[in-house]
This record gives structure tokens, C-alpha cells and sequence, in this order.
């Protein structure tokens, strides 16, 4: 834990961020975490200030649902005080279905520096994650693809195919410094940018 908590301080000194996956050698803090998000399921989260996002990914026969719920409610936390800088405790759930199998869930718990804002942190852990393709990603948490239910005659297709066509072309822009969901955002709500997205010159 020690030698931990000093690559914790070295980052923040860089003017960094640090997300660290919480395992036996932490001492205690591992349990610490675990016992208080089991108590926070146990209650639905009630009276806890948290985010949360979901994700689920279908392929080669199986489905995989993954939820991250954070908080920087941890002033409880008896080790806080040796982590510099730690805002954020965090719990990844994944759960995987095979045809023909029972499901496997896995609960992962983190600390961060990172403020408790969900789709950040999921972010900065996709590779514990093991989200091979960053693209469904983005259409899940931008665009809410798993969140839509048209399914009459080729309109999911149709509608799938749009999405990664706007992915495409907010990728493209460059002079917006913002991730591909605010991006999207920003072409709902102006017209003038939402041109410079598709590449049509302003008429006005």
C-alpha cells in the first residue's frame, strides 16, 4: 500500500489524475470499499450523491452489461487521509451471458482523484473494462444506441447506420475541443456548427 499511495502522490504532483483498481495489497481499503457499496445496493442508493452510467455490448453469442457507479462520499473513509488528493471511490460491474450458460457477474472497485463524474472515470478505465471496440462505446454513451427500440422493418439498421455516419463526421471536426458527446450536443443545438460538422458553408 505504501508504495501505492507514493505513485498516487507522484501523480498528482505532475498536475495528473490518478485511477487505481483496489486489490488485497491496498490493506484494508479494498474491504473498506466493497462493504460500503454493498450497503449502498442494499438501500437502492438512497441518500448517497452518486453517478452512474451503464453499457452493453452483444456479440459471438454472448451479452455483456457493464455498470460504474461512483461517489465522493467518503468521508467515512478511515485511509483517506494517506491517498493525496482522492475524491472518488468507484464499483464496475460486469456481468456476461452466454447462450446456454448462467450469467457471471464481477464487481471491480477503484479509487480516484477524478471527480465523481461517471462517464469520465469509464473513460479512464475502458481498458480494465476490455471494450475491444471503442466505437460501440461512444454510440452507447454519446448517441444511447442501446437505449433505442425501433425495430420495425430496417429501421434499427437504417437508424444504426446514421449514427455511425454522424460519429464519423463529429470525429472529423477538430476545432470544437470536446468530446464526441457534447460535440453532438453542440450540432443539435447550432445550426452554424452543425454545418461545419456535415461540411456545408454557412449561407448566411
Amino acid at each position: 500500500m505504501g508504495c501505492q499511495t507514493d505513485i498516487a502522490a507522484k501523480i498528482v504532483e505532475k498536475k495528473a489524475d490518478y485511477v487505481l483498481a483496489l486489490k488485497g495489497n491496498q490493506e484494508t481499503l479494498a474491504d473498506e470499499v466493497e462493504n460500503y457499496f454493498t450497503q449502498a445496493e442494499a438501500v437502492n442508493f438512497e441518500r448517497i450523491e452518486f453517478d452512474a452510467l451503464g453499457s452493453k455490448e452483444t456479440g459471438h453469442g454472448r451479452v455483456e452489461k457493464r455498470e460504474i457507479y461512483v461517489t465522493e462520499d467518503i468521508d467515512w473513509l478511515p485511509q483517506k487521509g494517506k491517498w493525496l488528493n482522492l475524491k472518488t471511490i468507484i464499483m464496475v460491474i460486469s456481468e456476461r451471458i452466454m447462450h446456454g450458460k448462467p450469467p457471471t457477474i464481477e464487481k471491480r472497485y477503484y479509487i480516484s482523484s477524478l471527480p465523481a463524474i461517471a462517464l469520465r472515470i469509464a473513460n479512464a478505465i475502458r481498458k480494465h473494462w476490455g471494450i475491444e471496440n471503442q466505437a460501440h462505446w461512444i454510440l452507447d454513451v454519446a448517441f444511447r444506441e442501446d437505449e433505442q427500440n425501433a425495430n420495425a422493418g430496417n429501421i434499427a439498421e437504417n437508424t444504426s447506420l446514421i449514427r455511425r455516419m454522424a460519429l464519423n463526421l463529429l470525429k472529423q471536426e477538430k476545432t470544437a475541443k470536446y468530446g464526441i458527446e457534447i460535440k453532438r450536443q453542440m450540432a443539435g443545438w447550432d445550426n452554424e456548427y452543425l454545418l461545419k460538422v456535415i461540411g456545408v458553408k454557412s449561407f448566411s
